[in-house]
């Protein structure tokens, strides 16, 4: 009850914290937060109990004494495999469905295959009505086969667990996680034979919560008549209702690279995860409150760590000491307002730092990120930006108050709402500039003549009036226009090298109708085109089409589709990825996708 309250209080910071505050308020808030916090971390400490764990195996009722009893056994194993896999089978077309029922039938036969050995082994003399090898079907347990077969020697785990294994619903820790584990295994796994001396290796692994009495008892010993633990890669964990990390589960766990926890409202301390120092990519999900100092000692080789959708409000010195080779940081979309000075010293190598969607406050100091390479960065307040790396080539944020502190002219990638004023002085200040994503700004189109841009690739912006593009503008490859009101002819005939172009037109279908010609001179060499209309349909198009297709080369295979709102034809397998176009390093390149994160999970 104790730890729901101090619950139900943080609840109650964060949503004020979310809030516009004034410096007093916002502080006293924050000290309250740690000294919660630190309640919660006492309270549990002080509240360790030790728990006798009960037995609750399954008496096992399968009983096999003679040989007849033998023979039956396997005869229905094998007329439950086909009724399973005839079932399945007869809702396939044999046309439609050549493939999947090919590759139905193979699984079918190598099931019966390994029941039919079983059943040889459990008929020899020996072994009758004695050292017995146990199989057991279970239909669509996952999307991955229509059945699984589990087999196990009569004195095994599972026979007496597999009862248990049935049930759907689980309370006991290690149950719970008894039974994901088989899951695990039977999604990457057709048959699973435990009689087999080589344990299994699992790519992942999901921990669920369960009941208990006492974290500090729980352990993970179950696992190893099961698999290798030592060749797990990965470790998804739901600590909904944990305040503290339980460090003893680790210990089983050590050589994991992967780490991903969710669900966890309480805090990390110091050390918590100093025995996983094989950790690559670590990832929190919801609820993290607070990094104390030397949080992640020992994890040298950690490399991606994510920690975006928290409720991260501060972040004070120390918190990231110990990542020495951390790359890749997210900490978008939680609540940062404070950010000590010394925050990121430890970070040498990190070269992708993500801040975006938080509550930042007058200054983030960006000390010791010497190879710091792109930063994504935002606030709903103003602030300024201390001791920016002059490695940065890829930046996105809302609005920049000064370029004084950033080396414009080093920028490759540039996503930015508003440009400082102070850089329409400077001709030459994105001469290297290859992407400009700009959809805010760029009503004024006359930004674009005042720059050298002779490297820009890609352009995606919002124009009511499409411009003229000039001829410092000849190299571009991309460009996506929205919320065009106005068009008028001659607008790209600089634009020879353009291969990607899209536009959304707002809401005036008659725009469409004035198309000629003329509209798109100078492109004749597209690779897609894209013509989009929000808020209104299209009126018939056919008169509209010739002009399109002649904005491709005559000899290339073209592909269309069409509908009320929206027109596009491209090159057959072409690959519309602005990304593309860039000269940039891959490590950077990819981070720019905004499916890199997810991708990493």
């Amino acid at each position: 009850m104790i730890v729901s309250n101090y619950s139900d209080r943080l609840q109650e910071i964060r949503r004020k914290l979310y809030q516009k505050l004034d410096d007093k308020t916002e502080n006293d808030l924050i000290r309250e937060k740690k000294e919660i916090l630190n309640k919660i971390k006492e309270h549990i400490q002080n509240n360790i109990c030790s728990e006798n764990k009960q037995n609750k195996q399954v008496p096992l009722e399968i009983k096999l004494l003679t040989r007849k009893d033998i023979v039956e056994y396997h005869d229905d194993l094998v007329r439950k495999i086909d009724i399973i896999f005839e079932t399945e089978l007869s809702s396939l077309n044999t046309t439609e469905y050549k493939e999947e029922i090919e590759d139905l039938n193979k699984e079918r036969m190598l099931i019966l295959d390994e029941i039919q050995k079983c059943r040889d082994e459990n008929l020899s003399d020996e072994n009758i009505g004695k050292r017995l090898k146990f199989c057991f079907i279970y239909e669509k347990i996952n999307d991955y086969y229509i059945a699984n077969l589990f087999i196990a020697n009569y004195d095994h785990d599972f026979v007496t667990f597999e009862p248990k294994f049935r049930e759907k619903y689980l309370d006991d820790f290690e149950e719970v996680n008894k039974s994901c584990l088989l899951n695990c295994l039977a999604e990457e796994n057709l048959i699973i034979d435990f009689t087999n001396s080589t344990k299994y290796e699992l790519n992942g692994l999901r921990i669920k919560r369960g009941t208990f009495e006492n974290f500090s008892q729980v352990n993970f010993d179950f696992m190893n008549e099961y698999i290798n633990k030592d060749m797990i890669q990965g470790v998804s964990f739901e600590m909904y209702g944990f305040y503290l990390i339980p460090k003893k589960v680790f210990k089983s766990l050590r050589t994991i690279k992967r780490l991903f926890i969710n669900d966890y409202y309480g805090l990390i301390d110091s050390n918590d995860f100093d025995i996983l120092e094989n950790l690559v990519s670590a990832r929190f999900l919801r609820g993290l409150q607070e990094i104390r100092p030397n949080s992640f000692n020992g994890l040298i080789n950690l490399t991606y760590l994510n920690l975006s959708s928290c409720c991260l409000s501060y972040l004070d010195d120390g918190c990231f000491d110990g990542l020495v080779n951390l790359k890749y940081l997210n900490l978008q979309s939680n609540d940062i307002r404070q950010i000590g000075d010394n925050v990121f010293a430890p970070l040498k190598q990190l070269i992708c730092l993500n801040l975006r969607e938080n509550m930042i406050k007058n200054k983030v100091n960006l000390k010791g990120l010497e190879n710091l390479r792109y930063l994504n960065i935002n606030s709903s307040f103003l602030f300024h930006l201390k001791n920016v790396s002059s490695t940065l080539e890829a930046l996105t944020f809302d609005q920049l108050t000064k370029s004084e502190d950033i080396n414009t002219q080093a920028l490759k990638y540039l996503n930015i709402s508003k440009l400082p004023e102070d850089v329409y002085d400077n001709p030459e200040a994105f001469k290297d500039l290859q992407y400009l994503e700009a959809n805010r700004f760029c009503s004024d189109h006359q930004f674009l003549n005042q720059f050298n841009l002779q490297n820009l690739k890609v352009l995606i912006c919002k124009f009511e009036n499409i411009p003229k593009f000039g001829q410092n503008l000849c190299n571009l490859k991309y460009l996506e226009i929205e919320d065009v009101r106005e068009f008028d002819t001659n607008c790209f005939e600089y634009l020879k090298q353009l291969e990607y172009l899209a536009i959304t037109i707002y809401g005036k279908a008659s725009l469409v109708e004035k198309i000629e010609d003329d509209h798109f001179k100078g492109i004749n060499d597209l690779k897609y085109f894209c013509l989009k209309i929000k808020f209104e349909a299209f009126r018939d198009l056919s008169e509209k089409e010739n002009i399109f297709e002649s904005l491709f080369k005559s000899s290339v295979n073209l592909s269309y589709y069409k509908n009320s709102s929206f027109y596009q034809i491209s090159v057959s397998d072409f690959d519309g990825n602005p990304l593309n176009y860039l000269e940039i390093s891959e490590e950077i390149s990819e981070t720019l996708d905004d499916l890199f994160w997810q991708n990493l999970e």
